[in-house]
């Protein structure tokens, strides 16, 4: 069996991750440059099958500059039996579609029968690469698998999902992408460090595949702002948020209508994909995202599989409904309704939805927005990247972009509409691979703490607390402070905390306080929960050495009210 899994360089999360403002790039000489975690246990799965199969090949794949080259030969050291690194200038900027692109090219040229990829990189965090790589490719996909079973034949998990757990299966060739939940990579050793300098090592370039950088026929994402995020003021809000309350159009849209079936739609329509509950009702994510829509143009909404009462209550005008396949609908429902924009939910389920769109009809990829704005040239997402500390505009060169919102970001809400146009789509099955989802397990809740998004107090603890047991203080001291409890995405990968309210981002988005418990066991869990402590607040924090495996001094943090969130 030929295994290929896929690493990245990121900055290291102890040093000072910055973009440079004059090319929108990240600055690569800020911080020392590391294989990502996530890809480290990626491998770490690909060679503990090799151990017990001794027909097992595992080559690592990177696209990556030509220094990244030392970084990517660390997976030869922990056990790798080759590395290809994609290496071109073209390449330096490359959006999603792009990238996405030249690592499926990459794919066929070496071959495989199972791809092995993290869920999230620690720079990013968009998580949407394995789902289009897998569009492209044509091949079954088990996504964000906290457990993983590799057969002759097959691979199966436990996959996690936003409202809990399934079980997942797919037929070889297929793709997997792992939590944070699996094991810890092994080390290197200096045997392995010594023969890894002879083993295969192959570089490749856009001239060994089919891949134009240029491609006129696809819609690529594009930076066109960035700044730093001013430091707020006391008792103010950040920008990047929309305002609370009723929402008002941005700039000027599209005018004019058009008739399709029976139904009219606007010339500035934005075409926004509802998520549901196991029990078919509207996601929570749902107001926020028409609210979202309602700033930049007239909403459509689409419900696949659900109930579509709600969505008039919410601020759809025209509701179209579908069943079957999430990605064959929103493909018939674009088709029908030519939107401006295509706004889905950051969930685990939106993401992945967006992402085989966007790969399927080649269209700009926005991942993570926190915010969506219209200028003279379309639709525009905004984002907070690297811990807020940045505020980046994209846009997509044409074409109408797939943008996916951050959950909780967007305050704005659209009037209620009371009696919506619904109307069904008849959808046509594409044939695509995937792979079996069996029925989503619940996590059953019961507490009568606050609401994390929007709470005015916030517990959150991290993955270095050690166990689900331990992380019981954090729900100890949430509950007599009255609080909402919250938690890094290392700590929900790795299973410590069971309800889904919980939130898995370490950067604190509070509104009034925040406490964080963050004892850390890895690089990736050591980023600050906060940006501004409180002067009066003592904290303290050991850093560790990557080479060590002992956790650090807990730290406590207690925000400012005006902790930039």
């Amino acid at each position: 069996m030929k295994i290929v899994v896929l690493v990245k360089e990121v900055p290291d999360t102890y040093g000072d991750r910055k973009l440079n403002l004059e090319t929108g790039l990240a600055d690569r000489g800020a911080s020392e440059a590391v294989l990502d975690e996530i890809g480290e246990r990626s491998l770490e799965v690909a060679l503990s099958y090799a151990d017990s199969h001794a027909d097992a090949e595992v080559v690592v794949l990177s696209m990556a500059p030509e220094p990244a080259a030392a970084t990517v030969r660390k997976g030869l050291a922990m056990g790798a039996s080759s590395a290809v690194q994609v290496v071109d200038d073209a390449l330096l900027g490359a959006d999603l579609g792009l990238t996405a692109d030249v690592l499926a090219a990459a794919l066929r040229r070496t071959g495989f029968d199972l791809v092995i990829t993290g869920n999230q990189s620690t720079d990013g965090s968009g998580g949407v690469l394995p789902a289009m790589l897998a569009e492209l490719l044509d091949v079954p996909a088990a996504l964000n698998l906290t457990s993983v079973t590799i057969g002759d034949a097959s691979v199966s998990g436990v996959r996690a999902t936003d409202a809990g757990t399934a079980d997942a299966a797919a037929e070889l060739p297929a793709i997997i992408s792992i939590t944070e939940a699996l094991p810890d990579a092994r080390f290197p050793n200096f045997k392995g460090i010594m023969a890894a300098k002879k083993k295969p090592f192959e570089t490749l370039s856009l001239a060994d595949f089919d891949v134009d950088a240029e491609d006129a026929a696809a819609s690529r994402s594009i930076m066109v702002a960035l700044s730093e995020k001013p430091r707020a003021r006391p008792g103010s809000r950040s920008s990047t948020r929309a305002t609370r309350g009723r929402s008002s159009r941005s700039t000027s849209s599209r005018t004019g209508s058009r008739e399709v079936g029976g139904m009219t739609f606007s010339a500035d329509s934005i075409l926004v994909l509802l998520d549901q509950t196991p029990s078919g009702e509207l996601a929570k994510s749902s107001a926020a995202l028409l609210g979202a829509a309602s700033q930049v143009g007239t909403p459509v909404a689409l419900v696949v599989g659900g109930d579509e009462a709600e969505a008039g209550a919410l601020g759809a005008a025209s509701v179209l409904t579908a069943s079957g396949d999430r990605v064959d609908a929103l493909a018939a429902a674009a088709a029908l309704v030519q939107p401006d924009a295509i706004l889905v939910s950051h969930s685990i389920e939106g993401r992945e939805t967006a992402a085989r769109f966007a790969a399927r009809s080649r269209s700009a990829l926005a991942v993570d927005a926190v915010g969506v704005v219209r200028d003279d040239e379309g639709v525009v997402a905004q984002h907070s990247v690297y811990g807020g500390a940045y505020n980046v505009q994209s846009t997509a060169t044409f074409g109408a972009p797939v943008i996916t919102v951050r959950q909780g970001a967007v305050d704005a809400r659209a009037d209620a509409v009371a009696s919506p146009v619904v109307e069904t789509l008849t959808v046509e099955a594409s044939g695509r691979r995937a792979a079996t989802i069996g029925v989503v397990q619940e996590a059953v809740v019961s507490s009568s703490r606050p609401e994390l998004r929007g709470a005015a107090k916030v517990v959150s603890g991290g993955r270095g607390l050690g166990s689900g047991e331990k992380f019981a203080l954090v729900d100890q001291l949430a509950d007599a402070l009255g609080a909402a409890v919250g938690a890094s995405r290392a700590a929900v990968d790795a299973g410590m905390c069971r309800s889904p309210t919980r939130w898995g981002r370490p950067v604190c988005r509070c509104r009034r306080s925040c406490m964080s418990l963050w004892a850390s066991r890895a690089r990736s869990s050591t980023r600050r929960a906060c940006r501004r402590p409180r002067r009066s607040s003592r904290s303290t924090r050991t850093r560790m050495h990557r080479s060590s495996r002992s956790p650090t001094t807990a730290w406590w943090v207690t925000c400012s009210p005006w902790c930039r969130s």
